[in-house]
């Protein structure tokens, strides 16, 4: 198959001779107002495919770093010291209906400007950082209509590359490129842009995710139920904080630390979580001791349902709130180590004094943290 050009101007080198590393390259080349953080809905399916990648990355055991809502919906780069390859990924929803070359070819209009279409922005990406772009990749949980030279259709693909077109199809593109980009040739971009189906539920993605989770947690030696919670929230979290950072940033460690997740964070996560013992079954122990003490039976399901969340609110280290309320508590029991109180529950008392906090919605969420903190550092 031959590489199309849009014009009868001879092959030029689109790349130049000069190579600026990858790092200089991300932070020179500031974004397009982007606006992706506003659209909850296509956002929340974007971030869990996010989430989905970042444990596949994971798995595979190298370096990496996933970039967020910067200069496409997901950028990974191979490496957070000295990265040489960048890959880009866009991920939008259909439902229902398939994806049509001209689906993708359609310029965007704004109230200032027309805006580029999807495959514009694709190139873009290439133009823009080069040799360091490894692929520019299209998801979708919708299927891809496109006539190949292979086959008529490619609606039973899952991945199919440009270059799999066919020339009249891949002419299109070039012509489109020639209009937006003022490139003359489909050269290296062809090879490297691909358009993929993912099999995450638009509808239920966030449950869909789970199943990821307890595969990866399974992979890495040993899972326990209540960690499953706790990893995918506590992914969740820095996913969306880091893709809802908006403010102007410079400089390439400030990108990584604003707007990436590293693979350090991810085996931090992962290390945190097997620290923490599995006190789901400790519950039933300390249940009969308040019912001993005459504890109303509403309070104590009330305590129990607060006692499983925190057990996994405790594990996201990011949870700055949460975490200074750790110590503070742990500061209150070790100064009140030996209370001679007559009950579990009026030691609880004694303690939540010692906070000073204005508990009246939260009273009994402190009081399930306080038995946690107590058990773990005291043994019941």
């Amino acid at each position: 198959m031959g590489n199309l050009s849009v014009s009868d101007a001879p092959s030029i080198n689109v790349y130049p001779r000069f190579r600026m590393t990858l790092k200089v390259t991300l932070n020179s080349n500031k974004p397009r107002d982007r606006g992706g953080s506003t659209n909850s809905n296509r956002t929340g399916f974007q971030l869990t495919w996010a989430l989905c990648k970042l444990l596949e990355l994971h798995k595979g055991g190298e370096d990496y770093v996933m970039i967020f809502d910067y200069h496409d919906d997901i950028a990974i780069v191979d490496s957070a010291s000295n990265p040489s390859a960048i890959e880009f990924y866009q991920i939008k929803t259909k439902d229902p209906g398939t994806w049509s070359l001209s689906d993708l070819l359609r310029s965007r209009k704004s109230k200032k400007k027309n805006l580029l279409s999807i495959i514009g922005r694709m190139y873009d990406s290439t133009k823009t950082f080069k040799d360091h772009a490894k692929s520019v990749n299209f998801i979708s949980n919708a299927k891809f209509n496109f006539d190949l030279s292979s086959i008529p259709r490619s609606l039973n693909s899952p991945k199919i590359c440009l270059n799999e077109l066919k020339d009249g199809e891949r002419r299109k593109v070039a012509d489109k490129l020639k209009l937006e980009h003022k490139s003359v040739t489909l050269v290296p971009y062809e090879a490297t842009t691909h358009f993929s189906i993912t099999d995450l539920s638009v509808r239920d993605h966030e449950n869909h995710a789970v199943s990821y989770v307890l595969q990866f947690l399974e992979h890495i030696g040993g899972v326990k139920e209540f960690q499953v919670k706790a990893v995918q929230q506590a992914i969740a979290a820095q996913i969306r904080a880091k893709n809802n950072y908006e403010w102007n940033i410079d400089g390439y460690e400030n990108i990584i630390r604003y707007k990436a997740i590293t693979k350090e964070f991810l085996d931090k996560i992962v290390n945190s979580n097997r620290s923490y013992a599995d006190l789901s079954s400790r519950w039933t122990e300390v249940s009969q001791v308040l019912t001993s003490e005459g504890v109303h039976f509403s309070i104590r399901k009330e305590i129990g349902t607060r006692w499983k969340e925190y057990e996994v609110l405790r594990m996201d280290e990011a949870n700055l709130t949460i975490q200074q309320l750790r110590v503070n508590i742990n500061t209150a029991l070790n100064k009140h180590k030996g209370n001679n109180a007559d009950s579990l529950m009026g030691y609880i008392i004694t303690v939540k004094r010692e906070l000073c906090l204005d508990v009246a919605n939260t009273e009994h969420f402190l009081t399930a943290m306080i038995l946690i903190e107590y058990y773990e550092e005291r043994k019941l």
